[in-house]
């Protein structure tokens, strides 16, 4: 796993064509074997399917949101935070599938023009979410995003300007 999350890593440190660059990889014995890859893509591929699940399930039923809650309560941060990694749900499910794909084109034994397609895409998606996560976090804003119950609270920059104005 740690092997093929190194691989995809190596990506973002090649100035060439990516896919080149991991075949060249692969071939000095830097991508792992092929196990890696498989349990990686496994992996990224039944979390994104479960968050997408418990993404629609939270989306649907507001009753959902205590359930979420209480399971992140690992993270380090406050409760603002994590309410707010509550609302940003569908992001990180839709992240994880982009690492899934990212994972899967550096897989792939062909240089192909595709596969260079299916790697920007992923990336996209995968930053793209990122930063949206980030604005849902911190304003909740883009509220089409957000699930429809939790789309009038604030965000945490407006939330802590209100608190400090009482």
């Amino acid at each position: 796993m740690i092997q093929a999350l190194a691989g995809a890593l190596l990506l973002f440190r090649c100035r060439i064509h990516p896919v080149r660059c991991l075949h060249a990889a692969k071939d000095a014995g830097a991508k792992g074997s092929e196990m890696g890859y498989i349990l990686g893509v496994s992996f990224f591929f039944c979390s994104a399917a479960f968050m997408s699940w418990k993404a629609r399930q939270l989306w649907r039923d507001p009753h959902q949101v205590s359930f979420f809650m209480t399971t992140f309560t690992f993270l380090p941060f406050g409760e603002e935070v994590k309410r707010g990694e509550v609302r940003s749900i569908g992001l990180t499910a839709a992240s994880l599938w982009g690492i899934m794909l990212l994972l899967l084109t550096a897989w792939v034994d062909e240089s192909s023009m595709w596969n260079g397609v299916i790697f920007l895409l992923s990336t996209c998606v995968i930053l793209l979410s990122l930063t949206l996560e980030m604005l849902v976090i911190l304003f909740n804003q883009p509220k089409f995003i957000v699930p429809p119950h939790m789309r009038s609270e604030l965000g945490i920059l407006a939330n802590n300007r209100t608190r400090r104005k009482r």
